[in-house]
């Protein structure tokens, strides 16, 4: 059995405070006897480069359950699952940069976990720009 996972996004540019829209996309042939739960993880990370040593600091990492198993039995699932999501950035953390010694990087990561202690994962990039208010003059 296969399973693909596809993720689509509303928009590819967000700002500090949106509202993240998506899709989760998962194709199957089984999907309904394999699949345990589905979770997206949201993470904020900097990296820096300080005196040859690299660094990292999480600003921003939480996971959201968007589907479990007792939902996927109550659901007619032939060949495929969409399921729709909506995640409030938070206003206070920085937007994305890629600086010399720095940079800051956002990811929207789904993870699918299978029966058997199997995981499938599917994490994409995307850029967010800071909330004005947050912005410095």
């Amino acid at each position: 059995m296969s399973i693909r996972i596809m993720v689509s996004l509303e928009n590819t540019i967000f700002t500090a405070g949106d509202i993240l829209k998506g899709e989760v996309m998962i194709a199957s042939s089984n999907i309904i006897t394999e699949i345990l739960e589905i979770i997206i993880n949201l993470k904020v990370l900097e990296n820096v480069v300080l005196e040859g040593k690299r660094e990292s600091y999480v600003f921003y990492n939480t996971n959201y359950k968007i589907y479990d198993r007792k939902q996927l039995i109550q659901t007619s699932i032939d060949k495929g699952l969409t399921i729709p999501f909506q995640i409030i950035l938070p206003y206070d953390a920085p937007g994305t940069y890629n600086g010399h010694y720095a940079k800051c990087l956002w990811t929207l990561r789904v993870k699918v976990i299978l029966k058997g202690n199997k995981e499938i994962i599917k994490e994409i990039p995307f850029i967010v720009l800071p909330h004005p208010q947050y912005i410095e003059s």
